[in-house]
Order: structure tokens, then C-alpha cells, then sequence
């Protein structure tokens, strides 16, 4: 079990914003699931659109690079970022953590980047309202039953939460709170969705009735246990890419040697093709360093967003509501999904690398006419990694490329499959037997 001292740190990097890293400003919620800030994730937008990516009106999400458009592709790019909706689950963390300048605020205004005092408490929505949505409130048949309470210091709201609880605003109709699941589709949508989009379907459940019948606490425990398993998965991947990048770089130190040997019988006449040999040998050095730090990067990067979603999956199962557990599920769910996919993506990339030095056999009998000491060859082989979840193992191949050849010693660059599996594949397999 956690401690409280754990807890906190949970909760403070669930408050983080991944590209400030401070406590978020007006937080927004991108499909994917990822949060941040409104001012950050809109740099975000306006420093790497791509030409591409502007005809296309979309962006990549900074943590997991899933392509993201607005929901009005027609506004400007300057607005992009507005046009998100807000995380609801994040403010109504910061209202229990972080005192807002001692002021009670309305937390439905709030959701509208709004400030307005709060004057009453609905018990039943968890949600604190001024004078003016308290009225809307009331007139709404879906909450004007609730129990609303009067409010007039910043402990009696603090008295009242009873826990971390909020609602669930739809992406489309921002106004709208999520109230069903449509099966035939796999979306979770509120009413004016339902009676748009999903009107002819054939399978609608309202999420109060689907949470009397779905097992939450099993699904997550199910949802945990194969996000462990990506991430377990991904590191060993990453972990083979450094091991492959330290291997690199022995072999560019025993190929050197080597070329000093070479240089030292052969003098004078050596020079010109020792520095043709290193310039190569630099140069693939060079270029194989660039893929494995650039796949390194990349990983982590997957990594990272794997391990938001579990942080998130975590604090949801502890502090959300029944309703935000439910869709924490669905978004993971889908997450999870586009993970797998990635990884494969990911996989196709990692690669064994090896460089050897082959010395021309008759390099000392000709020294002194040689005009070719060796080629330098790239070669590379898949290795031997776990499959990930829904992949095909025949989908595995061996690639063995051949690229250029230069005239000053044969430095040979050779791939091969590694030869230990990971535990991990066991775990993943399990996993997918189960579901």
C-alpha cells in the first residue's frame, strides 16, 4: 500500500504539466488523454506545426506523437489550444490540494476559464456554484432533484467534498455532461450525442446502469497488469538499444586498433588509406550513433506517456468517481491500443548493430602496389525480441542490408539475433490469452 508521502508524489505529478513541469494553468485534455497547459500546449502547436501537419489541421501530442486535431478544424491555429476541453478531473484535484487565494470559486464557471464566488454546494454532482448556475442547475430535470446546501466559508466547502469526484463534460457538446455508452460503436457520448450520432443503434446503455453491471475493479487490476507488461516490454527493447550502442562502440575501438596496425607496416603508403578507412569508419559510427540515441529517445518518450496513463489509471481507481473510473478505463483502454501498435512500429526499428574489420589477406605481400585494403559493410539482422501483444510472430524478419564500400580495409557491421527473451513475453502472451 501506498504511503501518504507516495500519495502526494502521485498526485503532484498528475498535477504537473509535462511541458512546463509546473502546476497547470488552465488545463486542457487532448483525445489522446494527455493534459496541459493552455499557454504550453498552444507553443506547442505554433512551434512544431509542420507544413504537412497545417494542411492536415492537425498536431502531434508531445508525449505519445498521436496525431490530434481540434475539434473545429476551421478555427485559427492561434486558438487551437482554446478550442480543447477542459480536464475536469485535474481542477477538481487542485481544488483539494491547492488553495485558490482563499477565495470560493464557482467550479462550473471555472470549467468555462471563468471566476465567479461560489455560494452553493451540490452534493450530488460534487460541484460548488454561484448564484447564477445554481439557477441553471435547478432548472435542468437531470439535477434538479440534487441536494444543493448554501455556502459561506472555504471550510464548509472543504467539509462537504466528500471525496475526489467530478463531472465529465463531452468533447463535442461542451455543455453537456457524459451520461451514455454506446456499445455498437465503443463511445462513450452524452445526450444530445446519443440522439444525434446514435439514434439507430441498437445498443445504448446509460453509464449509471452500466456500472451497476461492469466490474471496475477487475478491468483495472486486467488494464494495470498489461500496462505493466508494455512498459516492462518497452525497457527491454531500450535496454537492448544501449546494449547494441555500447557494443557499437568496442567494435569502433577494436577497429581502430587495427587500423593503427595496418598503418605502422605499411608507413607512408598506409596514410591515404588509413584516413580514408577512419573518415568511413567515423562516418558510420557517426550515423549508427544518431539511430540508436534517436531510438533511445523515442522509447523513453513511449515510456513516459505509458507511465502517465498508469499514474493516471492509479489516482482515478483511488479518487475518481464511479463515472471517472469508467471513462479513465475506456481512454486507457484505447490507449493501450495505439500503444501496441506503436511498439510494433518501434520494434521494426530495433536492431542488432556490429562492426568488424576484415584485413585484405594479401595486404603485406602488396603493400607496395595495394590500392585496396578492405571494404566497410553495414549489416543488419533483427534481434530475437518478445513479440508485443496482438503481434503475429511471423511477422519477424531478418533484413540483412549491405551498403557502401570504400577502398582502405573491410570493416564489417553485422547484425544478429539476440538470444535471450525476455520474461516479459510470457506475461504479454498471458495477457492475451486472457482478453
Amino acid at each position: 500500500m501506498a504511503t501518504a508521502t507516495e500519495e502526494r508524489i502521485h498526485i503532484a505529478q498528475l498535477l504537473q504539466c509535462p511541458i512546463c513541469l509546473n502546476t497547470f494553468k488552465k488545463p486542457k485534455l487532448l483525445p489522446c488523454g494527455h493534459t496541459y497547459c493552455t499557454s504550453c500546449i498552444q507553443s506547442h502547436i505554433n512551434s512544431k506545426l509542420t507544413p504537412r501537419e497545417t494542411e492536415l489541421r492537425c498536431f502531434p501530442c508531445p508525449v505519445c506523437r498521436a496525431d490530434t486535431s481540434p475539434q473545429n478544424p476551421e478555427v485559427d491555429i492561434d486558438k487551437w489550444a482554446e478550442s480543447f476541453p477542459v480536464n475536469s478531473m485535474v481542477i477538481s484535484l487542485l481544488d483539494v490540494t491547492v488553495e485558490r487565494d482563499g477565495e470560493n470559486l464557482c467550479d462550473l464557471c471555472l470549467n468555462r476559464n471563468r471566476k465567479n464566488s461560489a455560494t452553493s454546494y451540490c452534493r450530488d454532482c460534487n460541484r460548488t456554484m454561484c448564484g447564477m448556475c445554481k439557477e441553471c442547475h435547478g432548472d435542468i430535470p437531470s439535477t434538479n432533484h440534487h441536494t444543493v446546501t448554501d455556502l459561506n466559508t472555504k471550510c464548509e466547502i472543504n467539509e462537504a467534498r466528500p471525496n475526489l469526484s467530478f463531472i465529465e463534460m463531452c468533447p463535442i457538446h461542451s455543455d453537456k455532461h457524459i451520461e451514455f455508452f454506446c456499445s455498437d460503436h465503443y463511445k462513450l457520448c452524452c445526450a444530445t450525442c446519443g440522439f444525434l450520432e446514435h439514434r439507430k443503434c441498437d445498443n445504448i446503455t446509460s453509464i449509471k446502469d452500466m456500472i451497476k453491471s461492469y466490474d471496475l475493479k477487475t478491468k483495472s487490476r486486467e488494464l494495470e497488469s498489461i500496462l505493466n507488461n508494455l512498459h516492462g516490454y518497452l525497457k527491454d527493447s531500450i535496454d537492448k538499444v544501449v546494449t547494441t550502442g555500447t557494443s557499437v562502440a568496442n567494435d569502433k575501438k577494436s577497429i581502430l586498433q587495427k587500423i593503427q596496425i595496418a598503418k605502422l607496416q605499411l608507413n607512408s603508403k598506409i596514410k591515404k588509406l588509413e584516413a580514408s578507412l577512419i573518415a568511413d569508419i567515423e562516418g558510420k559510427h557517426k550515423e549508427e550513433n544518431l539511430n540508436i540515441h534517436s531510438l533511445e529517445a523515442r522509447g523513453h518518450s513511449l515510456i513516459t506517456a505509458i507511465d502517465s496513463d498508469r499514474t493516471h489509471l492509479d489516482l482515478t481507481m483511488k479518487y475518481g468517481s464511479e463515472v471517472q473510473k469508467l471513462i479513465t478505463l475506456h481512454k486507457l483502454e484505447q490507449n493501450q491500443h495505439r500503444y501496441v501498435e506503436t511498439i510494433d512500429s518501434y520494434r521494426e526499428n530495433v536492431t542488432d548493430v556490429q562492426f568488424t574489420f576484415d584485413l585484405e589477406e594479401t595486404y603485406q605481400r602488396l603493400a607496395n602496389s595495394l590500392k585496396q585494403l578492405g571494404r566497410i559493410n553495414v549489416t543488419r539482422t533483427k534481434p530475437d525480441l518478445p513479440p508485443c501483444p496482438h503481434m503475429k510472430a511471423d511477422l519477424r524478419r531478418t533484413t540483412p542490408v549491405i551498403e557502401d564500400t570504400v577502398s582502405a580495409g573491410r570493416i564489417n557491421v553485422t547484425r544478429t539475433q539476440s538470444t535471450t527473451m525476455s520474461a516479459h513475453e510470457g506475461r504479454l502472451k498471458a495477457n492475451n490469452t486472457t482478453n
